[in-house]
């Protein structure tokens, strides 16, 4: 799978990334289709920070 990364201010990478394969007893494995960017994902891709909150080494973005 593949993650959308804020690597600085104005710069956005995919990245591969990858889950355990173990899930534990009390886990659960969803299969994402679709994710979406918010609000506050557009503000760190433009600022690189929201308030004190600074994107200080890479960050994964959308939930």
């Amino acid at each position: 799978m593949e993650a959308l990364v804020l690597e600085e201010a104005k710069r956005i990478s995919l990245r591969p990334f990858s889950l355990p394969q173990v899930v534990g007893p009390r886990d659960v494995r969803i299969r994402i289709h679709t994710v979406g960017i918010c609000g506050s994902d557009i503000h760190y891709y433009q600022h690189g920070r929201i308030g004190p909150f600074v994107v200080n080494e890479p960050m994964m973005l959308g939930h």
